[in-house]
């Protein structure tokens, strides 16, 4: 390995100059990719773009490298820079799909895979082996979604509850009321007991089954506070908290800010911060939100992490738990209804089996719903506590945050989160990103339609 260069690869910073839409920001946003995903990302696609650089024949990225690689070619100034780092321009070499090209790109990615071994060890599989970031869980797809199995489930349900007065009518008319009605809410305060036990376990489960190369185990303690809460408000508190702590922002009863410190603010976030309080002189932290929410530094986190969400409940593993929940749920709703319809028909009082119904239905509807964010909202927290927080230092202000929440707020900007929360509407939660699963994120190049490089 020639040291020298493989240093000046290294120190090569493909975020110069810092913005608040910088290079791994646009990487990140563009693609639902994680902060840290992205990280190792842009470090592989420099150790392949050393290879190219040493190899006097085609090299091959992945589809991951790939995508990063198309992001440089468009920031053509740093790809010019970085070539001159290398030594030679490194070109881009699109696939053509012809059968003549086949061997010739098999050929530069098993050559790719050598290179790779000898001058930095094994390949990093989820970064070589998989076609996007999600491809390391080994979640296959499920043509259903929870959406289409409630929307399938509901004429199921009402046929069910007709189904149940046919089958158990003589019961139901052996029971009289109060004690069908309690009964019954035994039966249903029994279902949710039991789902919210079921449901822990094989949350559980399906994070704990991942490989642990997968991305999931690697998630920035703001990514995961986003997730808890499913709310960007949070995330910005956090880091609005945090500069007014280190002196670089200023917070005021009037629940208005001020940079104190603009040379300090060198990151994307807080150059996001600094200039979108410089554009807004006097106007109040809570509207400050609104406009940060929808910013490409702030709503990247969203992005990722309601892309996460969005592909692990379309994953066949998810949609067999919702069924079960959904399933369980429409055989207590239909004995309910069978009564109801009993007491239609015997021409009965139906009232209160008729609000007790509706009540289910609308919990029963909540639950589900609850159930589809749950993968963030309780399992992946619950694994870091367990996992990740206690190797965490204190002086990590993230980690921190994530641990103990607003108490970990500077005691000048706690007022004005509060107020920023209750102003808090639905659409800052992050769910305008679009993110529909691992299939609509990323590059549309994909593996096979770059075939690799050469130099000249």
């Amino acid at each position: 390995m020639d040291q020298q260069l493989w240093q000046n690869v290294l120190d090569f910073n493909l975020d110069e100059p810092v913005s608040a839409y910088s290079f791994s920001t646009r990487l990140e946003n563009e693609n639902f990719w994680t902060v840290n995903f992205a990280r190792d990302a842009i470090a592989e696609y420099k150790k392949f773009m050393y290879l190219a650089a040493v190899s006097e024949y085609m090299v091959s990225p992945s589809p991951i490298v790939d995508v990063v690689w198309h992001q440089h070619l468009i920031f053509t100034q740093s790809y010019d820079e970085f070539c001159r780092v290398l030594g030679k321009k490194i070109a881009h070499v699109p696939a053509t799909h012809h059968n003549a090209d086949f061997e010739k790109f098999k050929s530069a990615s098993e050559r790719t895979a050598k290179l790779y071994i000898e001058n930095f060890g094994p390949q990093t599989p989820e970064f070589w082996e998989y076609e996007d970031m999600y491809g390391s869980l080994l979640m296959p797809q499920s043509s259903l979604t929870p959406i289409k199995v409630t929307a399938f489930g509901v004429p199921i349900l009402i046929a069910a509850a007709f189904g149940a007065f046919w089958l158990f009518r003589p019961t139901y008319v052996l029971i009289d009321n109060p004690d069908f009605l309690l009964y019954y809410l035994l039966i249903i305060g029994a279902c949710f007991i039991a789902l919210e036990f079921y449901n822990l376990v094989m949350l559980s489960g399906i994070i704990d089954s991942r490989q642990k190369c997968a991305f999931v185990f690697n998630l920035s303690a703001l990514e995961l506070v986003y997730l808890r809460k499913n709310k960007i408000v949070e995330v910005i508190n956090g880091v609005v908290s945090q500069l007014v702590s280190s002196g670089k922002v200023s917070a005021f009863p009037n629940n208005t800010l001020a940079v104190t410190d603009s040379a300090a603010m060198n990151t994307p976030v807080e150059i996001c911060v600094l200039q979108t309080i410089d554009a807004n002189p006097n106007v109040g932290y809570d509207s400050l939100v609104k406009q940060l929410a929808l910013k490409p530094a702030f709503n990247k986190t969203a992005r990722a992490m309601d892309g996460l969400n969005a592909y692990v409940c379309s994953s066949k593993q998810f949609i067999g738990l919702y069924l079960t929940n959904f399933i369980l749920l429409a055989i207590v709703f239909s004995w309910g209804g069978g009564r109801l319809i009993t007491g239609v028909t015997r021409d009965r009082p139906v009232t209160l089996i008729a609000a007790v119904l509706v009540a289910f239905a609308i919990f029963a509807f909540v639950y589900l719903q609850r159930l589809t964010s749950a993968i963030g909202t309780i399992a992946l927290p619950k694994f870091y506590f367990k996992n990740i927080v206690p190797q965490k230092s204190d002086d990590d202000w993230e980690w921190n945050y994530f641990a103990i929440g607003s108490v970990a707020f500077v005691a000048t900007f706690a007022p004005l989160a509060s107020i920023a929360e209750r102003g808090q509407t639905s659409g800052w939660g992050g769910g305008d990103s679009g993110a529909s699963g691992g299939s609509s994120c990323g590059s549309s190049c994909g593996g096979s339609s770059c075939g690799g490089c050469g130099g000249s």
